[in-house]
């Protein structure tokens, strides 16, 4: 077993590295995606007595690792392109966010009796608003400890990578089903899918220079710091959640400056930092001891999922939302932008790649909102 600090790291590294490379590289990683990837190595590696379940290592580096990560995806929110969007996928992602909130009110009642159960359900209106980045985020701001986020995002990928496995499938699947077609006849023409427009791919290959990103990381830092010194103004209880949403509030205020626009690669370098968390939650996740005491979890979280996913499709249907936009939005909910955008890629849709990835910016600036004020909402509905 590997205990010693920099083997660990080094350790982190190589998965990191391999989690990028085989979600771009290997076909069958590639409907996965980076961060399904660095989970599941994790989970590998502590499975395997590689490396330990618990270590003061990864307290240490993981709060700076979820803070950065999120703050430099945060970077990337444009709000005057946000609204220059088509209403409709707007109307979508907007409908994915009222649909989840309800479907985790609904799995924290239910599931009443699960102990820290407010906390899961806001974390899991965090994950199926913007992906794991504020899963683990509102986890630090309801004060889950390791062990309950470890088990949330364990639970998470247990439900939500078959749900994103489906979702990829789904623009071959409607094409072939007359019942779907039939159900759902709102899409948009083949002209409206294809763009003439180069995208950049996401973590791939892109011209950086090494001042973009030390001031990024410089002003991802700064805004760590201010957000902790307003946090400390909150009492204890709720220090850490106006941490998060300090942090996220100035990262927002700061993108819409033209500099901070200018600036290349921060969403790239925010998953960059938020594999290493990913990967290091899954160092936690014990498979024996997961299946001992977590399936009333998995259990919250397939309520929270199934409700906010038949809602959100009775909203999309009642709307007329283009079923391409339905697609779109609830990988970039469920996932991230990044994802996303790998599906309408997949699927030859590449006048959304943008859009996908501007909806999962979306998600990410919402979900910290969202969730935390899920999460005190059923503390408050419960006691």
């Amino acid at each position: 077993m590997i205990t010693n600090e920099p083997a660990l790291m080094a350790l982190m590294a190589i998965l990191v590295a391999f989690a990028i490379y085989a979600s771009e590289k290997l076909p069958v990683f590639r409907s996965l995606g980076s961060p399904v990837v660095a989970v599941l190595l994790g989970i590998i590696c502590v499975n395997v007595g590689l490396v330990p379940v618990s270590a003061d290592l990864y307290d240490r580096i993981i709060p700076y690792a979820v803070y950065l990560s999120i703050i430099l995806m945060l970077l990337n929110v444009d709000i005057k392109k946000m609204f220059s969007l088509s209403r409709r996928p707007l109307l979508a992602m907007g409908l994915a966010c009222v649909a989840i909130a309800i479907g985790a009110t609904v799995g924290g009642v239910i599931m009443r009796n699960i102990e820290n159960g407010w906390q899961l359900s806001g974390m899991f209106v965090g994950t199926y608003t913007g992906g794991s980045a504020n899963l683990t985020a509102i986890g630090y701001a309801l004060g889950a400890s390791s062990e309950t986020l470890a088990a949330a995002n364990a639970a998470d990928y247990v439900i939500g990578t078959p749900m994103v496995l489906l979702l990829f499938a789904m623009p071959a699947i409607y094409k072939k089903s007359k019942w779907l077609q039939k159900v759902w006849p709102y899409k948009l023409d083949e002209a409206d899918l294809h763009s003439d427009a180069e995208e950049d791919q996401l973590m791939g290959d892109k011209t950086w220079n090494i001042q973009d990103i030390a001031i990024s990381l410089a002003i991802a830092l700064i805004i760590f710091v201010l957000g902790s010194k307003i946090g400390l103004l909150a009492p204890e209880s709720f220090s850490e959640a106006l941490t998060v949403l300090a942090v996220t509030t100035i990262a927002i205020i700061l993108a819409q400056f033209k500099p901070v626009q200018n600036l290349r690669g921060t969403m790239d370098l925010g998953m960059f930092f938020a594999l290493y968390y990913l990967v290091m939650i899954g160092f936690m996740v014990s498979i024996p001891a997961f299946l001992d005491s977590a399936l009333t979890i998995v259990v919250l979280c397939a309520i929270v999922m199934g409700v906010s996913f038949i809602l959100h499709l009775l909203l999309c249907r009642l709307f007329k939302i283009e079923w391409q936009y339905v697609v779109i939005s609830i990988t970039a909910a469920i996932w991230d932008g990044p994802t996303a955008a790998l599906n309408a890629t997949g699927a030859n849709w590449q006048s959304l790649v943008g859009i996908s990835v501007i909806l999962g910016v979306i998600g990410h600036a919402v979900g910290n909102y969202l969730g935390i004020g899920i999460g005190y909402l059923i503390k408050a509905l419960l006691h």
